[in-house]
């Protein structure tokens, strides 16, 4: 029983120490905007469960260690795009 506790645990504990990520871009207009920063924000390594809404304009993501604001800001303006803020 306390093998299977310690496997779940390894299992899920991404998700339970995951930070949560908001930033508010401008200039999204189409599905191929939100596939184009999507593109890009995977190629930071530790991101995980990448979310463009075009409809709020917002890109949500986690991960597990501290991620960078200007590396962040930096995929999405190589998508062509503009960061508002890093909402908090």
């Amino acid at each position: 029983m306390k093998l299977v506790i310690v496997a779940l645990f390894m299992v899920f504990s991404g998700f339970v120490f995951a930070k949560d990520y908001t930033v508010k871009v401008n200039g999204m207009v189409c599905s191929f905007c939100v596939q184009g920063i999507q593109k890009n924000l995977k190629k930071i390594e530790g991101l995980e469960k990448i979310d463009v809404s075009l409809e709020t304009k917002l890109v949500k993501f986690s991960s597990e260690k501290e991620v960078p604001k200007d590396a962040v800001k930096k995929a999405i303006e190589n998508a062509g795009y503009s960061v508002v803020e890093f909402v908090e």
